[in-house]
């Protein structure tokens, strides 16, 4: 598996950015032209259970997106339990995991600087591109 890590600064309370990364039902929305799929993606739910392992405290929510076709969205008690692990998950206070899909899995620390900004660490693991040893050339 091979990593990149990248700092976004956010000029807004962490908490805000925090609030924004855990909000699954905009992304049909805010982002229709990338990953919200040109407004036809409508989300199930989300499924959401607290945690805890060990001393640390969990939110996990699992995220069920389908094509609009018609249909009323599926409340989360519809939602059947989860298999997998959770689609996010969010370990209190600031650390932040998306597991986009089994090879791919973002990963962000909130990091207080003041009131009005935050700066965001953001590692992205992926294990569907190889990296080739520059010695072998």
């Amino acid at each position: 598996m091979t990593y990149t890590t990248l700092r976004d600064h956010w000029t807004t309370h962490y908490s805000r950015a925090i609030e924004n990364q855990l909000d699954v039902v905009h992304l049909p929305f805010v982002h229709r032209s990338t990953i919200g799929r040109g407004n036809r993606t409508l989300v199930d739910g989300p499924l959401v259970e607290w945690g805890c392992e060990g001393s640390i405290n969990l939110l996990n929510l699992w995220v069920h997106n389908r094509v609009d076709d018609g249909t009323p969205s599926l409340r989360a008690s519809q939602l059947p339990h989860p298999t997998r692990h959770p689609s996010l998950q969010f370990c209190f206070p600031n650390l932040w995991q998306n597991w986009i899909n089994d090879d791919l899995r973002v990963v962000i620390a909130f990091v207080p600087i003041d009131d009005e900004n935050t700066m965001m660490y953001i590692r992205w693991y992926q294990r569907f591109i190889r990296r080739r040893d520059c010695a072998g050339w």
